[in-house]
Order: structure tokens, then sequence, then C-alpha cells
């Protein structure tokens, strides 16, 4: 029962509007002569407030002086609330409040009871007065509502909902309207039939088509202006909303274009610029967990990404190119000594190269940027940054092994970087106690769980025509790891 109440709760307070000018509909008419125009002996059950008119034009005087004044204040006081809001945040919310739907039912709800009560006060209709009376009464319910809803409007988080909605329904509704044109387009062969009808067409006006995408974009454009007054700020709540709507719009652009083997997107490369504008104003402010956010926003959408078919072998260049940019964020993070930012995108390359190994067949150089970064904290004696990239080469290599990617591409070079790293760490002042102790992954341990790997490829539950194939690997990469484990002797010698 308690739980039936809580839903019922619930159910009202998401629909308390409706539910209210549901009740206010039923009490106007039960007021008016409608009873007495469907049967006229149902007139004795029509709602009199007020019997007789005797008296009742002070009462309206009144009632108009006071419904005008609640319109007068209400819309002053909303100017002056949706300026500020807009002045700090986005001046877009104007055209939100302009066009907003309730707003404009409560000030025509305000109007239209002025006009009734100054008709009532010229004609002293008992019908009119009753109904000027139920409208004056609700006037301070929907008053109250009206104060909620311009909260709830200027609330950043429902400008990021809005904007997020719109550009879903523009994104949703770009497949049919890529069909409307194709069925309109006019042909004068069966050749050109033929271009039309094919997925190449289609793609063709998805990138060229800037109609096409023009309201998503600006939507974007929206919620990064929201997140970046929100972060100067230090309104985290709303910037991580802000992030999970550009994702989700990500997400739904890519659903509709996954078959599209187009190298570039100039729509997501627009939200990736967005994420870079963002990511500068994080760096001068030195917010920390606002570029942690965004480099998690980047390694969302291009675990997205690369879900788009590829023209070659690897990732799509879209997907390619966000784990460049986390790489770009982490360097100039290191460099700003921001190490927690720097960890961060270490570990977002390192998921964006386990997502491509399974779904494209190599990791986008992922190993090699987060070498790089590894590099800079062993050169610096971050002992930290080396840690998380020693961490995540070895899950780069357990992965690459795992999917039989070729043994001389990735898990060799991946082998060649923990091995340099751990080389590198100990000539800069890192003995082998410390190394075991603040790494628990260091080369003999990684090289140990990929032969184990290997052999556990070898010894599947396979067809026994694989049989060849699968030996073959695992000797290749037992062989491979042999050879890297005598490089990692220098570590024992030490």
């Amino acid at each position: 029962m308690a739980s039936l109440g809580r839903k019922a709760l619930k159910g009202i307070s998401k629909h308390y509007f409706w539910l209210s000018l549901l009740l206010f509909s039923i009490f106007f008419l039960w007021c008016s002569n409608l009873l007495t125009l469907i049967n006229p002996s149902l007139g004795k059950f029509i709602l009199r407030i007020i019997s007789n008119s005797s008296g009742i034009d002070t009462l309206l005087t009144t009632i108009s002086a006071v419904l005008g004044t609640i319109l007068a204040i209400s819309f002053s006081i909303s100017i002056v609330v949706i300026q500020n809001a807009a002045s700090s945040y986005t001046a877009s919310i104007l055209e939100i409040y302009k066009k907003d739907f309730r707003t404009l039912f409560f000030f025509f709800y305000y109007f239209l009871s002025l006009m009734f009560a100054i008709i009532a006060l010229q004609t002293l209709d008992l019908y009119i007065v009753n109904m000027t009376l139920v409208m004056f009464f609700f006037s301070f319910l929907f008053l109250l509502m009206h104060f909620y809803h311009i909260v709830n409007l200027i609330d950043p988080r429902t400008i990021i909902e809005k904007a997020k909605n719109k550009a879903l329904k523009n994104i949703n509704q770009i497949p049919s309207k890529i069909q409307r044109r194709i069925e309109h387009e006019k042909t004068t062969s069966e050749f050109e039939k033929q271009i039309l009808e094919g997925p190449m067409y289609s793609h063709f006006l998805l990138h060229n088509d800037l109609t096409l995408l023009a309201l998503s974009k600006q939507k974007v454009l929206q919620i990064s202006d929201v997140i970046l007054k929100a972060s100067s700020r230090r309104e985290i709540e709303t910037s991580i909303k802000g992030f999970e709507s550009l994702t989700e719009i990500a997400l739904n652009y890519v659903n509709i274009r996954k078959d599209d083997p187009t190298s570039e997107d100039s729509f997501l490369v627009y939200i990736y610029n967005e994420l870079l504008s963002i990511s500068r104003v994080g760096f001068e402010n030195k917010d920390i967990s606002l570029m942690q956010e965004v480099i998690k926003t980047f390694e969302k959408i291009g675990c997205y990404t690369a879900d788009i078919k590829s023209m070659g072998d690897g990732p799509n260049l879209v997907a390619g190119l966000v784990t460049k940019y986390v790489y770009d964020l982490g360097i100039d993070s290191f460099e700003r000594n921001f190490q927690d930012v720097t960890a961060q995108a270490i570990s977002s390359v390192m998921i964006l190269g386990l997502v491509a190994i399974r779904k494209t067949g190599g990791t986008g150089l992922a190993q090699d940027y987060i070498f790089d970064m590894g590099k800079r904290g062993a050169q610096n004696n971050s002992w930290y940054i080396l840690g998380n990239t020693l961490k995540s080469l070895k899950e780069l290599l357990w992965e690459a092994i795992t999917k039989q990617l070729n043994v001389y591409s990735e898990p060799t070079t991946i082998l060649e970087h923990i091995s340099a790293l751990a080389i590198l760490g100990i000539n800069n002042g890192l003995d082998r106690s410390s190394f075991l102790y603040l790494f628990p992954m260091f080369p003999e341990f990684s090289i140990s769980r990929a032969a184990v790997i290997a052999i556990s490829i070898k010894n599947g539950p396979y067809p026994r025509i694989e049989t060849y194939q699968r030996e073959t690997y695992s000797k290749a990469v037992l062989e491979i790891l042999s050879a890297r484990g005598n490089t990692c002797g220098i570590i024992k010698q030490n």
C-alpha cells in the first residue's frame, strides 16, 4: 500500500498541471449554464457560489483589482528572473521563455480572468459571476504553479534537458527526412535511380546537407554554453548533466550512421571541439574535476563511435580522433602538473584501446599514446603516472593476446613499451623493491600472465580444424614473450 501511495504521489507531482487544469475545467463548466443547454431539468445541479446579485459589484471590483495586480506583478517578476538567468547562463533561455506553453497559458489565464470579472461587473449575470469566482479562486493555485514553473524553467539542468530533447528529436527525424528527399528526387535513367536508392547517396546527404543537423548543432552549443557558465561557478552537478546530455546526443547520432563508413564527420567533430573549448576553461580555472569529466565524456563518446563501420582495418577515423584528443589533454595536463587528470587520460585511452580491440581488431595507437605519457612520468620521477601506465599497458597486452591480434604488431609493441618503461623507471632511481611495492604489475608478471592466456587459447574448446592455427599463434606468442623476458632481465640484475 505504501508503495502504491508513493507511486500515486509521484504521478500527481509529475502531472500536477494537467490535473489542476482538469479540475478547473470541471468547476468552470459546472458553474455555467451548460447543463441547462443539455437538459433544462439539470439546472438544479448547477454550482451556485452566489445565488443573488445584490451587493456583488463591490466584490467584483475588488476581484478585478486583485487579478490586475497579480497579472502585473507576476509578469514583472518573471521578466526580471528570466533576464537574470539569461545573463548568468545562456541568452537562449529568453527564447525558451517566449515559446514556453505553460508560461503563455498562465498569462492568458490571468488576462481571461480579469476580462470575466469586468464583464461580470457590467452585466451582473449570475452565471458569469460564479464563473468569475471560480477563476478567481483557481488563480491563486495557478499563481503558485507559475512560481514553481519559473524556478524550474531557469534551472540550468532544465535548460540542458530541453536542449538535449530537441537535439535528439532532430537527429531521430534525419533518416525520414533523407528518405523523403530521395523520394522527391527526379531521375532520368535507371542508373540514377539505382544511385539514389543505394546507401551511398543517403550517406552523402547526411554529411553534406548542412540543414539536417543545424538544429542539433545549435542545441549542442547551447548545452556547451551552460556547462561553461556552470563550471565558472563550480556547479559540477550541472556540468555533469551537460556532459551526459552531449554523450546521449552523440550516441543517438552514431546509431543512425553505424553503417556509414564515411571517414570524416563534421557533427561529431563539432561536439569534440565544444568539449575542447570546455577543457580550456578547466585548465584556466585549474578545475581538476571538470577536466576529468571532459576526458570521461570523450571516452564514452569514443566507445560509441567504435561501432561506426570502418572503410579499412582498425577503428573509424572519428573514433581514432577521440583517442588522440584524450592523449593531447593528458600531455597538456602533465605539463601543467595536473597528474590526476593525466592519470584519467591514461585510463580513458586504455578503455578506448580495449574497445577498439574488441570491435575493430586494433588498438588505434592506444599503446603508443599511453607509452608516451608514461615515459614523461618516468623521466620526471612521477611514479604515480608510471604505475598507471604500466597497469594500462598490461590490460591492453592481455586483451590483444586474448583476441588473437597479430603477435608481431600490437602485443610485441606493448611488450617493448613495458620493458622500456621498466628500465627507464629503474634508471631514474626506482630500485627493484620499490618497483615491486609501488606497481602490482611488473614486466615478469605481465609476461607470465600473457603466456597463460596464450596457452589457454591453444587448449581452448575449439573445433579441430582450428587446432593448427591456434597452436601456431600460441607458439609465436610464447616465443616473443621469451625474447622480451630476456630484456626484462635487466631488472633482475638491479
